[in-house]
């Protein structure tokens, strides 16, 4: 009988160990005093046409909130849509519209994005000293440290130099007419279509951030705070700018409005009366529709209220949550355990888009259940 217990025993541990080696060997953990266990990056929020094309895969598929994103994955938003990807408990990004966002690498030691076109805004955070987070777009590489950060791909207009050797061949022109020009006419920014060279704006809002252009790995330029860089192709790093007072509120905004839990559902049909959180009639089928998910997907969810920005910040926050308390309340009513629901409000600080338009503000003005953890497993599937 001891034999037996021995031999269990053995076979238990052999196979803890393997399985141990297996996660190191393959990145997926790093054995520490806890050990660090790596989690799958999650899409969290999804607005509009997004699509994904999976590692290997032909066809574009759309993707759903929960959805793993892994190595290898594209993902492709349309106009008007965006998408969050979480990948740990404090490091989120948001690709905005007309995006294309490919994952090279994600592991315990390495996370790697390569943006193609569009925007990037996240909240990095490294899992420790060594773990090497890595943005890459058409003319950058920037290695983050931690940092929010903004990344726009554009086109700028080509400056022609004095010196022809900076002008690239097929910029090349014919400058025999041009000795009588000031040296402001000729140096001038030429904005046809063929002069217009592919750029990236990063954007450092905290924290010191290593941009440089690929095709110049020996100029690197540190990227401080409330700082920005326009890297365009075909030239290194140049110096940096400070963040107008216009694009650091723009872009706080979005890295504000980042989703890191999952958002089951969202809804902007559950209408009120002007001013006050009584539901209206007309919003009765849209509740009994969330009433369906939730009797289906038994998760705990937090009713998240939201408005648009007119009116002071006190009192869409206070309505936002009263709104939410309203939807609870509704909901409660219609045989959902109150156990599973929670209720905030957040007035207008966390807009989706600009809140200068009618349409916008009428897409702010939006209701958010958010999937609730409701217990620590989480937690030891990080720190084991």
């Amino acid at each position: 009988m001891k034999r037996i217990i021995i031999v269990v025993l053995l076979v238990v541990i052999s196979g803890v160990a393997g399985f141990a080696w297996y996660l190191v060997k393959s990145e997926k953990m790093i054995y520490r005093a806890p050990a660090l266990v790596h989690e799958k990056a999650i899409v969290t929020f999804v607005v509009g046409d997004v699509t994904v094309k999976k590692n290997g895969a032909e066809e574009w598929q759309h993707v759903i909130v929960g959805q793993a994103v892994e190595p290898g994955d594209e993902l492709q938003t349309g106009t008007s849509a965006l998408a969050d990807i979480r990948f740990h408990s404090s490091m989120a990004v948001r690709i905005t519209e007309n995006s294309h966002l490919i994952m090279d690498a994600n592991s315990i030691k390495k996370m790697e994005l390569n943006l193609q076109s569009g925007s990037l805004y996240g909240k990095f955070h490294k899992l420790y000293d060594e773990h090497a987070l890595v943005i890459k777009t058409v003319t950058s590489i920037a290695a983050v440290r931690g940092t929010d950060l903004g990344f726009e791909i554009g086109k700028s207009p080509y400056v022609f130099e004095d010196n022809s050797e900076d002008i690239p061949d097929d910029k090349t022109e014919d400058t025999s007419k041009e000795s009588g020009k000031s040296d402001e006419e000729r140096h001038e920014k030429v904005t046809d279509d063929s002069t217009l060279l592919p750029s990236t704006y990063v954007y450092a809002l905290t924290g010191i951030t290593e941009v440089h252009n690929p095709e110049y790995n020996d100029q690197k330029v540190l990227l401080s705070y409330q700082r920005k860089i326009n890297v365009v192709q075909g030239k290194g790093a140049g110096d940096t700018e400070e963040i107008s007072d216009a694009d650091m509120d723009r872009i706080r905004k979005i890295l504000n409005s980042i989703h890191f839990e999952e958002v089951l559902l969202i809804s902007d049909k559950i209408l009120f009366e002007s001013g006050s959180s009584k539901i209206l009639e007309s919003s009765y089928e849209e509740l009994d529709k969330i009433v369906a998910v939730l009797n289906e997907k038994k998760v705990s969810v937090r009713i998240d209220g939201h408005t648009d920005n007119i009116g002071s910040d006190s009192k869409n926050q206070q309505l936002s949550l009263d709104r939410a308390e309203s939807i609870r309340t509704y909901l409660v009513e219609k045989g959902i355990d109150p156990e599973r629901l929670s209720a905030a409000g957040f007035g207008a600080s966390q807009p989706v888009t600009d809140n200068s338009t009618k349409a916008g503000r009428a897409q702010n003005r939006r209701v958010e259940f958010i999937v609730v953890e409701q217990n620590s497993s989480k937690g030891l599937f990080w720190w084991l």
